[in-house]
């Protein structure tokens, strides 16, 4: 497949084709990053924001745009619709900015504080306005052009949109077995209060946490909102009869500037899987059952 842009007309400056372009490679680029996300990532968060299927709209759109804007069709029509999306993107940015969210979400994994790319998405508007297309003589595309455009569109994106729509993700059932084939398992704490914990199985510490009173934090290592809890539990009174344990839920060991009091026991859930759940998570197990939940911090 060969993408090639079309031949610019005599009013299409070389600053406007590099614009054109390079806003069309950003599209390409976060989309693709956001369909690795969702391919490796069951749930992004709650709200329509993270929702999968809003998402992957997204990637699909900005597929099509990205295209689009490689072929240089209609370059009014494309210069008034890019800058209502990068006012629109400006806009979300802001809001996660103002909700206090740390990353954009634009790039998939990739975090970039919301408030660069707020300046980032209105830096290219105010760019488009800069190097705004005069007129639009000639600029009416062929069927083979838009043939050719259709096709590149969609040999970029039925692949993605297959591979989104058939991520496999595994489980654990009441006994804590995994199922499913997928290598990613999804955790549901919320759905354990009041039954045997499935996860006792999976994890790796000396304790027996099937028997006695736990209180257990799943945590990351590179988890602000775990550290900060951390940081609360070591100023509160030991709680009578509870042991406290930390499971870290990613692959890699704590690390070394972690200060856990002498009482504390550690462990690790099984390296075995990649852990789908947002941390950190509290939970309270007395007798290998679930007691109680709390995952919104």
């Amino acid at each position: 497949m060969t993408l090639s842009a079309s031949p610019p007309s005599r009013e299409e400056t070389r600053a406007q084709i590099a614009l054109r372009l390079g806003i069309a490679l950003v599209l390409l680029v976060a989309a693709f990053m956001k369909a690795h996300q969702l391919a490796t990532t069951p749930s992004l968060g709650e709200g329509l924001l993270h929702a999968r299927w809003f998402n992957i709209a997204v990637i699909v759109f900005e597929l099509f745009f990205g295209v689009w804007l490689i072929y240089g069709f209609h370059r009014k029509i494309t210069w008034v619709a890019s800058v209502l999306l990068f006012s629109l993107f400006a806009s979300v940015s802001a809001f996660r900015f103002f909700s206090g969210e740390k990353s954009c979400g634009c790039f998939g994994t990739v975090e970039i504080p919301p408030l660069g790319t707020a300046t980032f998405d209105a830096a290219v508007v105010a760019l488009l306005f800069l190097f705004r297309p005069v007129s639009e003589r000639n600029e009416q595309p062929s069927v083979s052009n838009l043939a050719s455009f259709a096709f590149s569109w969609l040999v970029l994106s039925v692949p993605v949109v297959g591979v989104l729509l058939f991520s496999n993700f595994a489980r654990v059932d009441a006994s804590g077995a995994v199922v499913g084939h997928g290598r990613i398992v999804v955790l549901e704490p919320e759905q354990w209060i009041g039954k045997p914990c499935p996860i006792l199985r999976h994890f790796v510490t000396s304790q027996n946490i099937s028997q006695g009173k736990y209180r257990i934090l799943l945590f990351r290592d590179q988890c602000e909102k775990c550290h900060a809890v951390l940081s609360d539990w070591r100023n509160l009174p030991p709680s009578e009869g509870w042991e406290t344990v930390l499971i870290n839920v990613s692959a890699s060991a704590p690390p070394e500037t972690l200060e856990i009091p002498n009482d504390w026991s550690t462990g690790e859930l099984s390296r075995r899987y990649t852990w789908a759940v947002a941390t950190p998570v509290i939970l309270h197990v007395d007798g290998g059952v679930v007691q109680f939940v709390k995952k919104d911090f």
